[in-house]
């Protein structure tokens, strides 16, 4: 006779038991299964695991933060410049901006190890400080335009080093072009006549930019940074024009004089200060 097979009884606390360790082998099939994007490692002392940096070569960043004009840019000294009356021949210009907001995209490709290209799209808001420009003048004045928009179209290399698992440091060159658009300025002069200098196209000028930025990976893709990068330029503007304006009780009496010729310039410096995002691709 055939021996009758034995039919084993498992327990049903013990079924749960391997029902319960079903989620873990499945997590761990995952983890293997995402092997080239994290790198798991068992030291002498237990385990523990340790993420790697994505190795693309293309990534895309977005920040925002604090933009500060320096030089011209935020200068209220006029000693010897267009707005000094005493030098009418001058053609340096000042800002009167307010520190403001600035924001960025950039495109960034390793090219080795150690060496990366970008392309770099900035842009400033900073407010006319009015108040700032009456009191240097001596005259109440008012402009139309309250604020600066100051973009910069940038491209340039920059070397970086891996620090560790997760830091990354980067150091960077660029040129390019920065414009805006100078403010016309109307000075009271009393309470009847009113003077006003005005450019007669915005202004654009050769721009270099350099900057340092550093970075932590929170994911093998994701990396969150904070940046500080300097740009300066000098932004030319070509033609002006003056207006006089004098209103009497019976008269309006208006006097305008044209200078297509002259080109007025801003030494123009912002140094930028921000936090962003940035995605390996």
């Amino acid at each position: 006779m055939n021996p009758i097979p034995e039919i084993i009884i498992v327990p049903a606390a013990r079924m749960r038991k391997a029902w319960n360790m079903l989620p873990l082998v499945l997590l761990f099939l995952c983890m293997v299964n995402k092997a080239g994007a994290q790198e798991y490692y068992l030291p002498k002392t237990g385990y523990q695991p340790q993420q790697q940096q994505a190795t693309s070569r293309v990534s895309f960043s977005i920040s925002a933060g604090a933009g500060v004009p320096l030089g011209d840019f935020g200068s209220e000294n006029v000693k010897g410049s267009f707005w000094d009356f005493n030098s009418p021949d001058s053609t340096r210009l000042q800002g009167f901006a307010m520190s403001g907001f600035h924001f960025d995209i950039a495109l960034w490709y390793k090219i080795n190890d150690f060496l990366g290209a970008e392309i770099y799209y900035g842009g400033n808001v900073n407010s006319v400080d009015i108040n700032g420009f009456s009191n240097t003048m001596g005259y109440i004045s008012t402009t139309t335009q309250t604020s600066y928009y100051t973009p910069e179209y940038l491209i340039g290399l920059y070397y970086y080093f891996v620090e560790g698992s997760r830091f990354t440091c980067k150091l960077n060159g660029m040129i390019g072009l920065v414009t805006n658009t100078y403010p016309d300025f109307s000075l009271k002069i009393n309470d009847t006549t009113t003077y006003t200098r005005t450019m007669n196209s915005g202004g654009s000028g050769f721009a270099y930019s350099f900057g340092t930025q550093l970075e932590y990976a929170v994911t093998p893709r994701t990396s969150l940074y904070m940046n500080v990068t300097y740009t300066g330029a000098n932004i030319y503007y070509p033609g002006w024009e003056e207006d006089l304006t004098a209103v009497g009780k019976y008269y309006i009496y208006n006097a305008r004089v044209h200078h297509p010729n002259d080109i007025t310039f801003m030494n123009t410096g912002i140094l930028k200060i921000s936090a962003g995002i940035i995605f390996s691709l």
